[in-house]
């Protein structure tokens, strides 16, 4: 009989150490504000944690598109004032009745102008993207899946282009023929401009809302991290009473049993 008394006590015993243990354990969370993950919890953190790291692509192709959008929109706010500027010059140098050497320091301002445009489209340059220089535009990357939905084109509006083979080639007030053509040809250019901005606030207005889902989505995964390592000190507390009063009954039993074992010797 007492090898069976023996073989109950033992198994309290292994539980006081079992809760001896927990007890121990919780009471380093508590202390440390680090919560003990089990296996599955530690695989969990780990592939949400991996998650959220994918997510800094989109979120840098993101903001180097919107860093170039909005060069380019300030360039192109730039440029439509300074292709305004040029329009009542081409106004005022389309008069027939102008001597040449009008035309001439009309034409000078003018080209001048011209020139700065063209340095304000060539200089709208960010890590090699330029959307008022080339054709090229920009892809940007918006989400993690790779596919079609993922990833989105900026085209450009290309003013270097309007100014060597578009529709301000050759532009120019020489003489009131050229200032009249000249009118037209700015009238044009502004009607792309304006259709440009347009464009380029509309794809402002998209990447907003794509870097917002983005922080949406990372925060959903933060949360969710947090809410398996999150050390809850109340219900720590409440488990660490719960288990010193068991801890208190298993000891008791315990080694009443081993005593009775050893008087039945």
């Amino acid at each position: 009989m007492s090898s069976g008394i023996s073989s109950i006590a033992s198994y309290y015993q292994t539980q006081t150490n079992t809760i001896a243990a927990e007890i121990t354990s919780i009471g380093q969370q508590i202390s440390t504000g680090t919560k003990v993950l089990t296996v599955s919890q530690q695989k969990t953190v780990a592939t949400l944690s991996k998650k959220a790291s994918s997510y800094s692509t989109p979120e840098a192709s993101i903001k180097n598109a919107q860093s170039v959008v909005a060069l380019a929109e300030t360039g192109l706010t730039s440029i439509k004032s300074l292709l305004k500027q040029m329009e009542v010059i081409a106004e005022q140098a389309s008069d027939k009745q102008l001597a040449s050497s009008d035309s001439t320091n009309y034409n000078n301002r003018f080209q001048a102008l011209v020139n700065k445009i063209g340095k304000d489209a060539t200089s709208a340059a960010l890590k090699g993207s330029n959307l008022l220089s080339g054709t090229a535009g920009v892809n940007v990357s918006t989400d993690i899946t790779g596919d079609a939905k993922s990833r989105m084109r900026i085209n450009s509006v290309n003013v270097y282009g309007m100014l060597t083979a578009g529709i301000l080639s050759g532009v120019g007030v020489d003489t009131p023929q050229n200032a009249a053509k000249a009118v037209s040809q700015i009238q044009g250019a502004l009607s792309q401009i304006q259709s440009g901005q347009s464009m380029l606030q509309n794809a402002a207005t998209t990447l907003t809302k794509k870097a917002a889902a983005l922080t949406g989505d990372v925060t959903a995964i933060n949360t969710e991290v947090n809410s398996i390592t999150h050390v809850d000190v109340k219900q720590l507390q409440a488990q660490l009473t719960a288990l010193h009063s068991q801890y208190n009954i298993d000891y008791n039993l315990s080694s009443q049993l081993n005593s009775l074992a050893a008087k039945n010797l």
